[in-house]
């Protein structure tokens, strides 16, 4: 009867450490997916600035199908 509890002790305690750890794995993965779409939207915004909004067309490109 000892073994069995002693037993359940170690595997509760395991679980518990499993779990722990996959708690702290999701927090990390939350924080790196705000960080990558915070990333997204300021390359977004800075790829209209400067290649929509600041395009120029030149002779070329209004040629078209020339």
């Amino acid at each position: 009867m000892n073994d069995d509890s002693s037993f359940s002790e170690i595997l509760g305690d395991k679980i518990f450490s499993l779990k722990m750890r996959v708690e702290v794995f999701e927090v990390t993965c939350k924080q790196m997916l705000e960080d990558i779409k915070e990333r997204l939207v300021y390359r977004t915004q800075m790829y209209i600035k400067s290649d929509i909004i600041g395009y120029k067309p030149v002779s070329g490109d209004l040629a078209y199908p020339e």
